[in-house]
């Protein structure tokens, strides 16, 4: 298993958190390759 930390994202939509959003899409989007590896990933909160 792979340990992956994300800092948990305020739902509340504001202007700040809209940015946040984008970063973590791209976050994602960069971890695509790590996420579909057949061992799996881990989200640590």
């Amino acid at each position: 298993m792979t340990r992956i930390g994300f800092e948990v994202v305020n739902m509340d939509i504001e202007e700040k958190d809209l940015k946040l959003a984008y970063i973590h899409k791209s976050s994602v989007k960069f971890l695509q390759p790590f996420l579909d590896q057949e061992e799996g990933v881990e989200f640590a909160a």
